[in-house]
């Protein structure tokens, strides 16, 4: 039971619940549930645990949780919120919700937030500034949402892990890592990232890691 959750009007299924307690265990990762499958809701109910049990006001955070999403569905948390919550109000006063753009202008006075969110995530891999502030963003509880892990490349999986992870690498580093992915489980033509490479082994271990 989740305080500000209604328990009597929504339950979590089964695969709602292995990704919350994953992501509380590891207190970050990417979130790739298919459209329809709860996103939202399981995001709000790790918002919610880690603001419940106080670790939002460890380290001198403000005991809340940003959520970061496309401007155009920037009413979408709030509407999830109103949808699941029996205390709406309760969530609302301890989750806040500001657009891609908001956060690129104004990331260093969300700094205080004891976890931030990044809704639609897929929307990183279009605007390379943003991707590039989220992934530089000090938080140690961030959490990407996404329907897309995999749209183009095998790196738009590891793009956003990366981004999850956080930045604490020197650009030589994390060119360094980026190539041994590459290296590692792509095929590449005239330098391009095209796709898994054909050998079965790799591709398990590469499933194995998705």
């Amino acid at each position: 039971t989740i305080k500000g959750f209604a328990p009597t009007d929504y339950d979590f299924f089964a695969h709602q619940r292995k990704a919350i307690g994953i992501t509380l265990k590891r207190g970050r990762g990417v979130i790739g549930l298919d459209t329809g499958l709860g996103k939202s809701a399981v995001a709000i109910g790790i918002a919610l645990t880690w603001i419940n049990d106080g670790t939002l006001s460890e380290n001198g955070k403000n005991g809340k949780a940003l959520f970061v999403v496309p401007k155009s569905l920037k009413a979408n948390i709030p509407e999830e919120i109103y949808k699941f919550c029996g205390d709406p109000q309760y969530v609302l006063d301890r989750i806040h919700t500001v657009s891609y753009n908001d956060f690129l202008r104004n990331h260093d006075k969300y700094k205080d937030y004891g976890a931030v969110f990044f809704d639609e995530a897929q929307a990183l891999r279009g605007d390379a500034k943003v991707a590039e502030a989220a992934r530089a963003f000090d938080n140690d509880h961030k959490v990407l949402m996404t329907a897309s892990i995999l749209e183009k490349s095998p790196m738009d999986l590891y793009n956003l892990v990366s981004c999850a992870e956080g930045s604490k690498l020197t650009p030589q580093e994390a060119s360094r890592q980026n190539q041994r992915v590459i290296n590692t489980y792509c095929l590449k033509v005239g330098g391009k990232v095209m796709g898994l490479k054909s050998d079965p082994v790799i591709r398990r271990k590469f499933h194995q890691y998705v």
